[in-house]
């Protein structure tokens, strides 16, 4: 059975920024876990179990390669150091007008970087989601503007 070609995402499309660098890179994957704690508050003769929503947590996995020696290499691998705050932003259909948009300011906390061979650099970033979102598709109906 065939993947139809239209109405999917292919990955060549999707765009990242970190602290205003792009993230220019062949992507692997990015993930969005996006989960929301609860609280049991069966009551003690139930039977079945019974809960509340609490607090919402995203995190980033961001999985990506790169040349080596490219020029952009440096500036992603400084954008990327862990401990580094600043607002991520993310477009899984591209920044054309009218396509979903997703913000919010991210602390990185995981960065594993293997090194070169046959020149290519793979990283794998984690980035824990620091407040709201500025910015949500689904939730803010936010999409990229003209301007």
């Amino acid at each position: 059975m065939t993947i139809h070609t239209t109405q999917r995402y292919t990955g060549e499309t999707l765009a990242v920024t970190f602290g205003g660098v792009a993230i220019q890179a062949d992507f692997l994957r990015f993930v969005v876990d996006d989960n929301i704690a609860t609280v049991d508050i069966t009551a003690g003769n139930s039977k079945d179990r019974a809960h509340i929503t609490s607090t919402r947590q995203v995190v980033f996995r961001l999985d990506i390669l790169q040349q080596a020696k490219s020029a952009s290499g440096t500036p992603i691998r400084q954008a990327l150091r862990v401990g580094n705050r600043a607002e991520l932003v993310y477009a899984p259909e591209g920044t054309a007008t009218g396509n979903p948009k997703y913000a919010c300011y991210a602390t990185v906390t995981a960065c594993k970087i293997t090194y070169p061979f046959e020149d290519v650099v793979r990283m794998e970033v984690e980035l824990r989601r620091d407040g709201a979102f500025t910015a949500h598709f689904e939730d803010l109906g936010s999409v990229y503007d003209k301007n």
